[in-house]
């Protein structure tokens, strides 16, 4: 099942070989099996290695419950999620604070943190399960706080914060973003090539999930790697819209690469990690996505939004007036932006960053990303 050389990941298959685990989990286990085949070749360390069979765990305990949940609860599959809004971008583009703008001033929703880390209920007693839920999340929460603490002043998290949506994935682990978190080539194309469609099946199920007792709740999702998948996710929501943030390349390059940086040296440790390598993988990745995404959204072009960062953070008002006409819903109040600004505020990166620090050519990046940034008028920042 597992190659044998795979000795950090045989709990694997200790989890795989139980009953819940079938020919139709099969991509499922292809998924686990091929992580864990691309990450034996890399020294993790004690804390890193622990994190990932942990995680592994957790994905296939998560699964079961799952699968017994929507047995138990037929009616899920009637659940309807009318016009779902997703935004996506490359990563450090705005995304976040969109996001929440838009949950603040419309009538749209978005999922909180401990939704997505727990979006299985566990009691029938409504108070009870969200209490429970919320107490596991804690405990990734401070987890998360004490091992990457950096992490929390480029993008502060709370348990009730609104969070990317791609800790749904955790359920059968299609997380495209394991390959910037661990440094990996092949993983994140495996997902594009083999699991896209199943994987988004099942968070569409586990949206049902979370919204069972609040049916027409009208949601807005945020996830970067989104844009890769609006094929899928375009068959599955029909009248879905996408926004679409744009900003320099330059600048989301560089301030992702910090994020990574502190990330990979948690599973890696300090020594083995280089910042100009890891900005150069983010900078090669970021190209590879941008073009696989521009040509997958030619299918659906009448469904996106484009908003570039600059626009936003310049005229925030005319650019929600501009979000709402294409996606047909009413600002609460607009006067109130200004003061829900000072809030969103808070979501800001408290860090400093710079192309130097990780030896990144601004030329170079404008010239890689010369078409990008010419489609979508996009104004480079200083």
């Amino acid at each position: 099942m597992l190659n044998k050389t795979s000795r950090e990941f045989n709990i694997l298959e200790k989890y795989i070989s139980k009953s819940h685990l079938n020919k139709s989990d099969s991509y499922i286990i292809n998924t686990l099996t091929n992580l864990a085949e691309e990450i034996n070749n890399k020294n993790l360390t004690y804390f890193g290695r622990y994190a990932l069979k942990k995680t592994f765990e957790d994905s296939i305990t998560k699964n079961k419950r799952f699968k017994e949940y929507i047995k138990k609860n037929e009616a899920i599959n009637n659940i309807n999620i009318p016009d779902p809004i997703f935004i996506m971008g490359m990563p450090r583009s705005g995304t976040t604070y969109i996001h929440n703008l838009i949950i603040k001033s419309t009538d749209y929703e978005g999922l909180k943190f401990w939704e997505l880390c727990e979006p299985i209920p566990y009691y029938q007693n409504k108070k009870k399960d969200i209490l429970i839920r919320k107490l596991k999340t804690n405990l990734i929460y401070y987890l998360f706080k004490i091992f990457v603490s950096n992490i929390q002043k480029m993008h502060p998290v709370w348990v009730n914060s609104y969070e990317e949506c791609w800790h749904l994935f955790k359920l059968n682990m299609n997380i495209y973003n394991l390959d910037f978190q661990l440094g990996l080539n092949f993983f994140g194309d495996y997902i594009l090539k083999e699991n896209g469609y199943q994987a988004y099946n099942d968070y569409a199920l586990l949206l049902k999930i979370i919204t069972f007792d609040k049916e027409n709740k009208k949601l807005v999702l945020k996830c970067p790697e989104h844009f890769l998948f609006t094929n899928h996710l375009k068959k599955i929501f029909p009248k879905s819209k996408f926004i679409w943030m744009h900003r320099d390349p330059g600048k989301t390059i560089c301030s992702y690469s910090k994020m990574i940086y502190e990330v990979q040296k948690f599973y890696y440790g300090k020594k083995n990690i280089k910042k100009s390598e890891v900005a150069n993988f983010v900078k090669n990745k970021f190209y590879k996505m941008l073009k696989t995404g521009l040509k997958i959204r030619d299918k659906n072009e009448d469904d996106f939004i484009d908003v570039n960062y600059i626009n936003l953070i310049n005229d925030t008002k005319h650019t929600l007036n501009y979000i709402s006409s294409k996606c047909d819903f009413d600002i609460k109040n607009i006067n109130l932006l200004k003061m829900r600004n000072k809030k969103l505020n808070k979501l800001k990166n408290k860090t400093n960053y710079s192309l130097d620090e990780f030896n990144l050519n601004r030329m170079d990046i404008n010239d890689l990303f010369k078409s990008y940034l010419k489609k979508f008028d996009i104004k480079i920042e200083c």
